[in-house]
Formats: structure tokens, C-alpha cells, sequence
């Protein structure tokens, strides 16, 4: 979240909160699952999972991230 905030403009502070929503939503509706709260879906839990293409797709996501983290504003300190 500190790298959206940090973000240079408004679509790569979107982005992060998206790649964050993504993340967070499998997460929570897999320990729903496991745990009986929620209905036995295909959603995998991120980096856990055997899924190969649900992997390739969290790590490029993570790679956006970085992306924006690595375009934003430095802040340069005073003396």
C-alpha cells in the first residue's frame, strides 16, 4: 500500500491496489474454503498452489508492482 501512495500518477496507484484486491481476494476466499465458511472453488492460494499459470500470473503481477515502485518520485533529502 506504501507503493501505491508513493505512485507517480493515479493509473500506477490503481494498479498496485488491483495487484493487492487480486491477492488478498484469493487468499481470503481459500481459507474460507478451508476452514468451511466458503463454497470448495478453483481459486489457488497465491505462490502455494500447484497451478503453474495462476503462478506465471502472480509473479508478472508482482512484477507491475515493482514497476510502479521502481518509476515513482524519489524524495531527496536536505541537508
Amino acid at each position: 500500500m506504501l507503493i501505491a501512495q508513493n505512485a507517480k500518477d493515479d493509473f500506477g496507484s490503481l494498479l498496485v491496489i488491483g495487484v493487492f484486491s487480486m491477492l488478498i481476494f484469493q487468499v481470503v476466499i481459500n481459507i474460507g474454503m478451508t476452514i468451511g465458511l466458503a463454497p470448495v472453488t478453483g481459486i489457488p492460494l497465491p505462490w502455494m498452489s500447484y497451478g503453474r499459470s495462476a503462478l506465471i500470473t502472480n509473479f508478472l503481477a508482482l512484477r507491475i508492482v515493482e514497476s510502479v515502485a521502481s518509476h515513482r518520485h524519489r524524495l531527496k533529502f536536505r541537508d
